[in-house]
C-alpha cells in the first residue's frame, strides 16, 4: 500500500520532482566526481611530485568535499521544506479521503526513499560520465601529462549511496513529523498572501533606516579594512563584524526597506497607476513579502558565489604575477650561483639571448615610513644598493621596471610589502623620513617607493634601493653580485633548466644574512642555528617555480570553481521553487484578471517582469556586496589582474539568467491558463 501511494504521489508531482531532483542529481554528480578524484592514485602521485607534498592535494580535495557535502545536505533539506509547503493541501486531501496518519507518514517515507534512489543512481551515472571531464580539468590545472578515462570508484559509490541514502531517509522522517504535527485544518487551508501586502508599520521605517546604516558601515569597513588592520592587529575581528553587519542590514533591507520603498512609490500616481504598473507593483510587494527570507538567503549565496569565483581567479593571477616578479627570466643567479651557471652554459654551448650582470652592495639602513594604519615604522633593515646606471641596464631587458629619475642624494626604495605603506602624494600623505645609512655614512632622501626588483626578487635578501652612480661610489658595503639569463628558444630554456636543477638543489647553494655586534648586516655562505635574519637561494629557475605555482593555484581555482557551482545551483533553485510555489496560489487571481479584460500577452509580460525583479534583486545586491569583498582582497594582494575574475563572474550571471528564463516560462505556463468556464447553479 505504501509503495502504491508513493508511486501515485510521485506521478502527480512529477513536474515538481523533475525540477528539484534534477538539481539534487547534479549535486550528487559533483559529490561523486570529487570523491572519485580523491581516490584516483595517478593524479595524486603526479601532483605530489610537482608540489613536493603527498598530502596537500588529498587534504584539500577532502576539505572541499566536506564543505560541499555540508552545504548540499543543508540545501537539499531546505529544498524539501519548500516542496512540502507546496504540497500541504494535497496531504490534507489525503487525510480527508480517509488515510490515517500512519499510512500517510509511511507513504511519505517510502516516497522519499524511492525518489532518493532514482536521484542517487542518476547522479552517480552522471558523475561517472563527467568524471573524465573533471579529471581532465584537474590535470590541466595541475599541468600534468596524464591520460585519464572514466573514474569508477567503488569507495566513492559506497560513500555517496550511504550519505544520500541517510539524507533521503531523514527527509522522509521530517516530512512524516511535519504531517503528524500539523492539524488537518492547516493542511487543507488555502494559503493566501495577498492581504495587505503593502501595509507598512512604523517599525519598518526604523528597520529600513538601520539597514542602510549597517550596510553603509560594512561598506566603509571593507573599503578601509587594510588601513584598519595595519593600525591594530586586534582589528582583524572587524572583518567578522563587517560581514555580520552586512548580513543583518541585508535582511532588514528585504524585510522592511523594500516594502517602505514600494509604499513610497504609491505617492507617484503617474508611475503607479499607468500601464498596469499598479498590478505589477502590488504583485511584487506580495512576492517580496512571501520571499523575503528566500531573497535574503539567495542574496547571501550570490555574494558568496561571486566572491568565491572572483577571489579564486584573482589569487590564481596573483600567483602567476608573483612568479613573474621573482623570476623575470629563465635563470637568475647571485653570489656563488653565478659561476656554476656560466660553466653550465659553456658546457652546453648555449649562448643566452639576454644576459645581465650587476654589482650591488649590502648596507644597513634605517628609514621612517608610515603605513596605511598611520603607524610609524623606523626599524633597521638590510638593503641591496644598486647604481642607477646598473638599474637602467636591467631595465633594457625588463621593460616593466619603473622609470626612475634620481638626482643628488635621492633614492628609490624597493619593498616586497610596498602596498602596506602610504604614498607621499595625495590628501592623506605623510612625508617619508630620510634613509640613514649606518654607521654614519650619509642620509638619503626617499623619492620613490616601488615593488619591482631588477633581475627578480629571487636575488635579494630583503629590501633594495637605487641611488645615483655618484652616491653608489661613495657608499661602503659588502659586495654582492646578481645575474640574469634568458634564452631564445624553449629548447634552450629546458636544457639549461634540466642541467642546473641538481646544482640549484644542493644544500650549499644558499647565502645567509646576519647582524654583527654593531647591529650591521652582512651575509655569508655559512649557516648557524641562531641569529639568522634572512636567506636566499643562489640559483633561481623559472620553469620549475612557475610549474609549481601554476599547479598550486590552478588546483585551488579548480576547487573553488566546484564550490561556486554548488552555490550557483542552490541560488537559482531556491528562487525558482519559491516562485513556482507562489504561482500555484495565484492561478485563481489571474483567472479573475483575465475575466476583467486583461489579455494573455499582458499577463505574460507581467509574469516576466515581476520574475525578473525578484531574480534581479539578489543578484544586484549580492554583486555589490561581493565587489566590496573583492576590493578588500585585491587591496591585500596589491591589486592583481582581474580579467579572469570578470570572466567567471560573467559565466555565473549567464547561468543565473538561465534560471530566470526557466522560472519565468514555468510560472507563465502555470498561471496564464485559458479561462475556465464558471459553474452555474
Amino acid at each position: 500500500m505504501y509503495v502504491r501511494l508513493a508511486r501515485e504521489s510521485i506521478t502527480r508531482q512529477r513536474r515538481l520532482y523533475y525540477l528539484t531532483e534534477s538539481v539534487a542529481a547534479l549535486i550528487v554528480m559533483l559529490v561523486y566526481a570529487l570523491s572519485a578524484l580523491t581516490d584516483y592514485k595517478p593524479i595524486l602521485q603526479s601532483a605530489a611530485k610537482i608540489l613536493d607534498s603527498s598530502s596537500l592535494v588529498p587534504a584539500f580535495l577532502n576539505l572541499a568535499l566536506v564543505v560541499i557535502l555540508l552545504f548540499s545536505v543543508t540545501f537539499l533539506i531546505y529544498l524539501n521544506t519548500l516542496r512540502m509547503q507546496r504540497r500541504t493541501r494535497e496531504l490534507g486531501l489525503y487525510r480527508l479521503m480517509g488515510l490515517t496518519r500512519a499510512q500517510l507518514t509511511g507513504s511519505l517515507i517510502v516516497e522519499s526513499l524511492m525518489v532518493g534512489a532514482v536521484t542517487v543512481v542518476a547522479g552517480i551515472a552522471l558523475g561517472i560520465l563527467v568524471s573524465k571531464l573533471f579529471a581532465m580539468i584537474l590535470v590541466r590545472m595541475l599541468h600534468l601529462h596524464l591520460s585519464v578515462g572514466l573514474l569508477v570508484s567503488g569507495r566513492a559509490i559506497r560513500d555517496v549511496v550511504v550519505i544520500f541514502g541517510i539524507l533521503y531517509l531523514a527527509q522522509g522522517a521530517l516530512n512524516a513529523i511535519f504531517v503528524n504535527n500539523t492539524s488537518l485544518l492547516n493542511l487543507i487551508r488555502k494559503i493566501s498572501h495577498a492581504d495587505q501586502a503593502l501595509r507598512v508599520r512604523r517599525r519598518d521605517y526604523w528597520l529600513a533606516g538601520f539597514s542602510v546604516i549597517l550596510i553603509g558601515f560594512s561598506y566603509w569597513a571593507l573599503l578601509n579594512m587594510m588601513d584598519l588592520l595595519l593600525r591594530n592587529n586586534v582589528m582583524i575581528g572587524l572583518l567578522g563584524v563587517a560581514l555580520a553587519a552586512m548580513a543583518l542590514g541585508t535582511y532588514w533591507f528585504f524585510t522592511s526597506g523594500i516594502r517602505v520603498a514600494l509604499n513610497w512609490l504609491r505617492h507617484f500616481p503617474k508611475l503607479y497607476w499607468q500601464n498596469g504598473q499598479m498590478i505589477v507593483l502590488a504583485n511584487i510587494a506580495k512576492r517580496i513579502r512571501v520571499n523575503m527570507h528566500s531573497l535574503w538567503l539567495t542574496t547571501m549565496l550570490s555574494m558568496a558565489t561571486i566572491t568565491v569565483l572572483g577571489s579564486a581567479a584573482m589569487m590564481y593571477q596573483a600567483g602567476q604575477a608573483e612568479v613573474a616578479f621573482s623570476l623575470p627570466a629563465a635563470v637568475v643567479a647571485n653570489g656563488r650561483g653565478i659561476k656554476p651557471v656560466n660553466q653550465t652554459l659553456d658546457k652546453l654551448a648555449i649562448t643566452p639571448l639576454n644576459q645581465v650582470a650587476i654589482e650591488g652592495k649590502i648596507v644597513t639602513g634605517k628609514v621612517t615610513l608610515v603605513n596605511r594604519g598611520n603607524l610609524t615604522e623606523h626599524n633597521r633593515h638590510a638593503y641591496t644598493v644598486m647604481s642607477l646606471s646598473a638599474y637602467q641596464r636591467a631595465r633594457k631587458v625588463e621593460p616593466q621596471l619603473d622609470d626612475l629619475q634620481l638626482h643628488g642624494k635621492e633614492t628609490a626604495l624597493i619593498l616586497y610589502d610596498r602596498s602596506t605603506y602610504k604614498s607621499n602624494k595625495g590628501p592623506r600623505h605623510r612625508n617619508w623620513g630620510p634613509l640613514k645609512i649606518m654607521p654614519n655614512q650619509m642620509n638619503l632622501k626617499v623619492k620613490y617607493l616601488i615593488d619591482r626588483y631588477p633581475l627578480g626578487g629571487y636575488n635579494y635578501f630583503e629590501r633594495a634601493m637605487i641611488v645615483s652612480d655618484r652616491v653608489y661610489a661613495q657608499l661602503e658595503g659588502q659586495k654582492d653580485h646578481l645575474a640574469l639569463y634568458d634564452f631564445a628558444t624553449n629548447k634552450d630554456r629546458t636544457a639549461v633548466t634540466k642541467a642546473l636543477t641538481p646544482i640549484a638543489n644542493q644544500d650549499d647553494m644558499q647565502d645567509f644574512m646576519y647582524q654583527n655586534k654593531h647591529d650591521l648586516f652582512y651575509f655569508t655562505q655559512n649557516t648557524r642555528a641562531t641569529d639568522l635574519y634572512s636567506s636566499r637561494e643562489s640559483i633561481g629557475l623559472l620553469l620549475p617555480e612557475r610549474r609549481q605555482a601554476d599547479a598550486l593555484f590552478g588546483f585551488l581555482l579548480f576547487l573553488m570553481l566546484l564550490i561556486g557551482v554548488v552555490f550557483m545551483l542552490a541560488t537559482g533553485s531556491i528562487l525558482m521553487l519559491k516562485q513556482l510555489a507562489i504561482a500555484q496560489t495565484e492561478v485563481d487571481s489571474i483567472q479573475t484578471l483575465k475575466r476583467l479584460g486583461m489579455q494573455t500577452k499582458a499577463v505574460q509580460h507581467m509574469v516576466y517582469r515581476q520574475t525578473l525583479i525578484i531574480f534581479s534583486l539578489p543578484l544586484i545586491v549580492g554583486s555589490l556586496h561581493s565587489l566590496l569583498l573583492l576590493h578588500f582582497l585585491s587591496d591585500a594582494l596589491d591589486n592583481p589582474a582581474t580579467w579572469l575574475g570578470i570572466v567567471v563572474s560573467g559565466i555565473y550571471v549567464l547561468v543565473y539568467a538561465g534560471f530566470y528564463l526557466i522560472t519565468a516560462r514555468a510560472v507563465n505556463r502555470m498561471v496564464n491558463q485559458p479561462l475556465k468556464r464558471l459553474a452555474v447553479f
